[in-house]
């Protein structure tokens, strides 16, 4: 018993490294995505995105519109 009470403190102790060293990595991942994607640029485009998706869709039902009055 007391064997299997050390195997489960070494496995509690590199689950708990390997949970560090995954949270470091992911850390360290982002802060390589803030620096290598223009977050700015990129909010940017999705609010022109945006806009034109809406500009577009308002035409659209004009258009349909106009088509029923023919």
């Amino acid at each position: 018993m007391i064997m299997t009470g050390i195997f489960a403190e070494q496995t509690v102790e590199v689950v708990k490294s390997a949970i560090e060293t995954a949270d470091g990595a992911l850390d360290l991942y982002n802060k390589y995505l803030d620096q290598v994607i223009p977050w700015k640029t990129f909010d940017e485009t999705i609010k022109e995105l945006s806009r034109f998706k809406q500009e577009y869709s308002q035409a659209a039902s004009v258009l349909v519109g106009d088509i029923k009055v023919l």
